[in-house]
């Protein structure tokens, strides 16, 4: 069975930590488990909630029949093999109980979100639609009677609650419900079977726009201090919320912490400063995406014009211990925006509009007494690389991108070593020169340069220290 971890927070929200790990298995399963011993094979295990539960699948019974087949002297693993039907195709079983009665009961797998909250696991179950498993004459699944206590009650064939109530009242646990065609779900506190106290939703504005809060929250909107995720592009809003909509301070971040916009809010609209991301460049070339970043960014001159000058006093301090005596320090406190900032947003923009997503993003620096050395590491999907440098540099050159530890033998020649492979070896594109800024380019694929690290390096022949940034990003 493969399982794919959807989500893992840790997340600090007024002095206290939600800590929650849903796991979301999209193969499926008949949630029986089963042996065979002399007479054959048994059921040893049900799973509460599944297919085979709400079937009435019950454990220690014998099972006879598969679609019609015997199972007399079949083996586990063959038994197995049977099992291995896809989502949505329908298995036909007869069991034996143990009072000697039988039973024909007719499945198929479901998929699941699992829990792990506090002290409890729970679990929901739901069909190739994200439909949860339901019976209209059977809606608490297990539990107490799903009034008191620990249960699971599908209240429908697109709601159902794994938890504890009281009074048959959702008290605390995993709230799942079926919103534009997606699965989502709430986890955490209830007052009278609303969203209230602590907790984590993730919900779906349309087909394609998924977010997830995290915070407080009463009477079934957000309010208080929470975060707001993207999980289409990974911006992440931090701040106060009333009634559900963002009310107070606030502040917005892409994916790697580049903040977007911050300060005051009111019933959801910003009202202090530009929020200039919400706009659709997409239709823009990128010289006038670079105009655009460039005002963005003014917003933040104060804050990046005393952190850089913190930056270059440290590197200063550090290259004067390192380098002969002519080494002359670049100074740029007054260049705010530093355009190649400027640059940088606005490929970030260009890129994320396409469906990319930012992997790394880095500063080198260099001069003609030491080359500046670049790694990143592999991922599965494409990656892009853009380098931003200042042109007009003295000498500048770039090595080509080196795919290093080729992995897989078919990947290189035979009887040639990967650094001797000019297969592994790229050249570096060019898109053009914005504001001063010179942007190179690499696109890499898996199949074309299979590798653990790329890595290249870049020179100059002046004394000044000059400084690259590095965009990496990667298809979503």
């Amino acid at each position: 069975m493969t399982k794919q971890i959807l989500l893992s927070l840790v997340i600090a929200i007024s002095s206290n930590i939600l800590y929650a790990q849903v796991e979301h298995n999209t193969t499926g399963v008949l949630g029986l488990g089963y042996k065979v011993d002399a007479a054959g094979p048994m059921v040893e295990s049900v799973t509460p909630g599944s297919p085979a539960y709400v079937a009435d699948v019950q454990k220690n019974d014998r099972l006879l029949k598969i679609n019609d087949q015997s199972l007399a002297g079949i083996t586990l693993e063959a038994l197995t093999e049977k099992f291995k039907i896809p989502m949505g195709v329908s298995i036909k079983i007869v069991v034996e109980h143990e009072d000697k009665t039988q039973q024909e009961v007719v499945l198929k797998k479901a998929a699941f979100f699992s829990v792990s909250y506090k002290i409890f696991r729970y679990m929901i179950f739901f069909d190739e639609n994200n439909k949860p498993v339901y019976k209209p004459d059977q809606p608490c699944i297990w539990g107490d009677d799903c009034y008191n206590g620990y249960g699971y009650y599908a209240y429908s064939a697109n709601e159902a609650f794994c938890g504890e109530f009281e009074n048959g009242k959702r008290k605390e646990g995993l709230y799942y419900y079926v919103e534009n065609g997606k699965p989502c779900y709430y986890l955490g506190a209830f007052s009278n079977n609303e969203y209230t106290g602590k907790g984590t939703l993730t919900y779906a504005n349309s087909p394609t726009e998924h977010f997830m809060y995290t915070g407080d929250f009463l009477n079934g909107n957000s309010e208080g201090t929470g975060s707001i995720k993207n999980l289409n592009d990974g911006h992440i809003f931090t701040g106060s919320f009333k009634a559900g909509k963002k009310e107070g301070y606030g502040k917005e971040t892409t994916a790697d912490g580049i903040k977007i916009i911050e300060g005051q809010w009111k019933s959801g609209v910003f009202q202090d400063g530009e929020n200039t991301l919400y706009e659709d460049w997409s239709g823009l070339s990128i010289e006038e995406q670079v105009k655009k970043a460039e005002k963005a960014l003014l917003a933040e001159k104060k804050t990046d014009s005393l952190a850089r000058a913190a930056a270059q006093a440290e590197l200063k301090a550090y290259y004067d211990k390192q380098q002969p005596s002519s080494y002359v320090q670049q100074t740029s406190s007054d260049y705010s925006p530093p355009a190649i900032d400027v640059v940088a947003r606005a490929w970030e923009i260009n890129k994320t509009s396409k469906g990319y997503a930012l992997y790394e993003s880095f500063d080198v620096g260099f001069s003609k007494y030491q080359s500046g050395s670049c790694f990143t590491g592999c991922k599965d999907s494409k990656r892009d690389i853009y380098i931003l440098v200042e042109d007009n540099i003295p000498g500048f050159n770039m090595t080509k991108l080196y795919a290093n530890e080729v992995p897989n033998p078919h990947d290189i020649p035979p009887n040639i070593a990967p650094r001797d492979n000019p297969a592994n070896y790229a050249d570096w594109g060019k898109l053009g020169n914005h504001k001063g800024i010179d942007t190179y380019f690499m696109s890499i694929s898996k199949e074309a340069y299979s590798a653990c690290t790329y890595q290249w390096e870049l020179f100059s022949t002046d004394d000044k220290r000059h400084f690259v940034k590095i965009l990496v990003f990667g298809a979503k």
